[in-house]
């Protein structure tokens, strides 16, 4: 196929993290995160636009050739996009363009044969699919065959998930905090580094190494991706979340989260810093922007435990870019009739769309009491003018494990996707008190931290008809 027999294509990245990769400018990306994000897709397109250039010759690598040829691979994803650009397939291992260019499929199974299968190559672009499957030495002398003489500036892209065995661990640390979790700010943020008596160092602007090691530094970014970036992945596989979800603790805290720490260490579940870092005052925040929630932790009995009920306000944006910001917690020891009562007055205070309380203590009884209370205010209020309480009711039965809710809540506070507005000190408390080395059964319910996960929970996953929070089931009336 000739060039002027193509037609034209358009091929563009997901919004997000898949959109900042193919735009950044530093010399080597490492695009690593939770599984599902898109990466190996990125990694597949990104060569395609310097295609025009004759001499160009791109190569993506992974560690064995299976991974490349085996179903499902890299090279039955090529096949669904090059030939749209005339690429033409050459016994699995090239593709050829129109106008010259190339783009090699490479394996480098053993560490020992590094040199013997890349020395004297010149690439333009060199993709790393599964980048935390190579060593140290195997990357750094894969760059050093990253040259061109093509009129393409010689660049590398590499994709993984997280392995805190991996060197690529101690690499980004700068774009990780403390627990392992991908510093939303900083992800894209190019440093520049220089391999110096065989060790890293950074720095902050190019012409600070140059300065101090007066050698020309390369430049790199991490970029963290997440599978609620891939909304194509996720609307054409609607059970891959679920099927991540059954994982074992340890895995879903890398192939879910996106944690690069090892999972073996036992860290609190949250700590005064974490609510510190992204603590904001009522009065940066719109209110008239937020989308509200009311809720419910029914307590099982008076004095067995508190009803946690918690106010929670969510921007008016897509999922994955939404911040949930708590608003109150007004968590007390109430008989059924009055902490439904509270909830339905809080509803109208702020105009909440939504009461979410958890049905595992009451069943049914928890919506009839609500709506028997709805019912009774809201002619109260008619009477005095006043505005009702519209909010429709959604009752939830947990059912993961509160160790591992509990661990995807802070996580969203270290991430700054839930924000406390001003001080809740008895939630804080709470919630910092939480032992992760202690049995659930042996611990106070947590009832105003379970609240609080009742409403992230609801307003940072997908939505989906009729779907309720992740981890639980709903019944919506």
């Amino acid at each position: 196929m000739s060039l002027k027999e193509l037609k034209t294509i358009r091929i563009a990245p997901q919004p997000g993290p898949q959109t900042d990769f193919f735009r950044s400018a530093a010399e080597v990306v490492l695009y690593g995160g939770a599984a599902g994000g898109g990466k190996s897709w990125s990694i597949l397109v990104e060569p395609l636009r310097h295609i025009n250039k004759p001499t160009f010759i791109g190569c993506i690598v992974r560690k064995t050739y299976e991974l490349i040829a085996g179903p499902g691979g890299l090279l039955d994803a090529s096949k669904k996009i090059y030939p749209n650009f005339g690429g033409v397939c050459i016994a699995g291992k090239v593709w050829k363009f129109p106008s010259g260019a190339e783009i090699h499929f490479k394996h480098n199974q053993r560490e020992a044969e590094v040199e013997s299968r890349f020395q004297g190559l010149e690439l333009a672009y060199i993709g790393i699919d599964e980048g935390c499957q190579f060593s140290f030495k195997e990357t750094m002398y894969m760059q050093s065959r990253n040259r061109s003489t093509s009129g393409v500036k010689s660049y590398m892209r590499i994709s993984c998930n997280p392995d805190y065995l991996s060197f690529w661990r101690t690499w980004i640390d700068w774009w990780l905090d403390e627990d392992g979790f991908a510093i939303k700010e900083r992800s894209g943020i190019i440093r520049w580094f220089i391999v110096h008596d065989k060790e890293l160092e950074w720095f902050d602007t190019r012409q600070e190494a140059l300065d101090k090691r007066n050698r020309p530094p390369i430049s790199f970014t991490f970029i963290a991706s997440s599978l609620d970036d891939n909304e194509i992945l996720m609307n054409l596989d609607t059970e891959y979340k679920a099927k991540l979800e059954n994982l074992p603790a340890k895995e879903q805290m890398a192939l879910l989260h996106g944690c690069w720490n090892d999972p073996a260490i036992d860290t609190p579940v949250i700590t005064k810093d974490d609510f510190e870092r992204h603590r904001t005052d009522a009065d940066d925040v719109c209110f008239d922007d937020l989308r509200f929630s009311i809720n419910i932790d029914p307590q099982a009995g008076r004095g067995a435990d508190e009803t946690g009920i918690s106010v929670t306000g969510a921007t008016r944006k897509k999922f994955n870019e939404r911040i949930v910001f708590v608003v109150e917690d007004v968590t007390d020891d109430l008989l059924p009739e009055d902490w439904a009562a509270l909830a339905i007055h809080k509803a109208i205070e702020y105009s909440a769309e939504i009461i979410i309380a958890e049905k595992n203590q009451g069943g049914e009884m928890i919506r009839t009491v609500l709506k028997n209370e709805m019912e009774l205010i809201n002619k109260q209020q008619d009477k005095l003018g006043l505005p009702a309480c519209t909010a429709r009711i959604l009752l939830i039965s947990t059912s993961k494990n509160k160790h591992e809710r509990l661990k995807i809540l802070a996580g969203h506070y270290r991430r700054g996707r839930v924000r406390n507005i001003g001080k809740l000190i008895m939630l804080e408390k709470q919630f910092c008190g939480w032992d992760l080395s202690k049995e659930i059964k042996e611990q106070k319910s947590p009832d105003r931290v379970d609240s609080l996960d009742f409403g992230a929970d609801h307003w940072l996953s997908k939505p989906n008809k009729s779907k309720a929070p992740v981890g639980a089931f709903a019944i919506i009336g």
